[in-house]
């Protein structure tokens, strides 16, 4: 064998080792940023659980405010009803 030829062989195989080297680096970023990617969707899943179960209890203490108001409201109507009352009967006397 000539020089030539080993010098050849010996860059072939060199080639193809830095080529697998390479190969298996970019597997390795891509493993990475795809780790990234889930984490932060799993971060933004929880945030967003959390919007609504805040949401839930916003609309329960809303219907909640939403019956009282009815409630005051027909009191209220009922007391001007009373003082209605009151006053003809202030009035006839």
């Amino acid at each position: 064998m000539s020089v030539t030829t080993i010098v050849g062989i010996a860059g072939a195989i060199c080639t193809v080792f830095g080529t697998f080297l390479g190969y298996i680096n970019g597997v390795k970023k891509e493993g990475n940023a795809q780790g990234t990617l889930l984490s932060e969707i799993g971060y933004i899943k929880a945030n967003l659980d959390d919007i609504k179960e805040e949401q839930r209890r916003f609309n329960t203490l809303h219907y909640e405010l939403s019956e009282r108001v009815g409630r005051v409201e027909e009191s209220t109507k009922s007391a001007h009803h009373r003082i209605d009352a009151l006053e003809t009967q202030m009035q006839i006397k």
